[in-house]
């Protein structure tokens, strides 16, 4: 289900800086920070199962409510800036600064960000990530966001679509508009499904929005991945892990001339507070100005899988 094309979008069209995107294919390869026995035997947090990168990136219930959390509405906000520009409702281009409001509209268009619809009759799930009603052309998108596991994609993909089906029925036959749900389902490492790019095409987010919302969604996952990783992490510990991914890395590619570059992708990794206290993992939160792009328009809550 997975498309090489639109999963690695955001290397051919992100902004990120060398080093970072170096940084995010090396967190992609899994478990390539965690070596030794010690660090490798148990999830600090739930202590519940096996250390690794995909347990800590997506699967930890105790790290649902922060990380998790703060990852996915990153896309949503990202999402809620693009409407905002498409309709006319902001003009600004830097999500940095950009602040969502539960309710925004003019005379063309509504967006509603995590608040309950009402309907006539009863409605279990009734609070979508976004809600933008366009009320020109008599449209209403239902915009879910999740990011999750490769393993789960497809999973979580079809249950954000399904999800809503009874409150846009509802809200067909209130509005007498047509109702279109929209799943945006990433996975931690920016993986998505072939139906990805055609779902986001629909509500006209173009390349480098994207781009960024992997980036972002990378970067989260980074920052939360090695920060609990720097935590147990000592002098010697650092200059092992070094070897053993050089050694890893000879033995694999049969490269034997990487050790500057390794040795700075893990510094980075690790941010090794202990060898530089003022070197942080550098997250860029702006939004490039090419990176949402205006048209001329005639036209929160999370869990580990979204």
């Amino acid at each position: 289900m997975a498309t090489y094309k639109s999963s690695s979008i955001w290397l051919g069209n992100g902004n990120n800086s060398p080093r970072n995107e170096g940084l995010a294919c090396f967190l992609q390869d899994l478990n390539i920070f965690f070596f030794s026995e010690e660090l490798v035997s148990r999830c600090p947090h739930c202590k519940a199962a096996k250390k690794t990168v995909d347990h800590l990136a997506t699967r930890c219930e105790r790290m649902l409510y922060l990380d998790y959390t703060r990852r996915h509405n990153e896309g949503v906000r990202c999402l809620h800036l693009h409407f905002c520009r498409l309709y006319g409702l902001k003009n600004q281009k830097r999500l940095k600064t950009h602040s969502v409001q539960e309710v925004i509209s003019n005379e063309r268009v509504e967006v509603r960000v995590d608040t309950r619809i009402e309907t006539d009759s009863t409605v279990r799930y009734n609070k979508p990530d976004l809600l933008v009603y366009d009320k020109k052309e008599n449209v209403i998108w239902i915009v879910e966001v999740g990011v999750t596991s490769q393993d789960n994609l497809q999973r979580v993909e079809l249950e954000k679509l399904r999800k809503y089906d009874l409150l846009a029925n509802e809200l067909s036959l209130i509005h007498k508009a047509k109702v279109n749900i929209i799943p945006v389902v990433l996975a931690w490492d920016g993986i998505v499904s072939k139906y990805f790019k055609k779902y986001l095409d629909s509500i006209r987010v173009r390349e480098h929005l994207i781009a960024y919302m992997q980036s972002i969604a990378l970067k989260r996952t980074m920052e939360s991945t090695v920060l609990d990783f720097r935590s147990g992490l000592s002098q010697m510990d650092y200059e092992a892990r070094v070897e053993e991914v050089l050694s890893i890395y000879e033995e694999a590619n049969g490269i034997g001339d990487q050790e500057i570059a390794v040795r700075r992708l893990v510094e980075d990794a690790y941010h090794v507070p202990f060898l530089d206290g003022s070197k942080r993992v550098k997250i860029d939160e702006s939004v490039n100005p090419g990176m949402i792009d205006r048209e001329d328009s005639g036209a929160r809550r999370v869990d580990s899988e979204g």
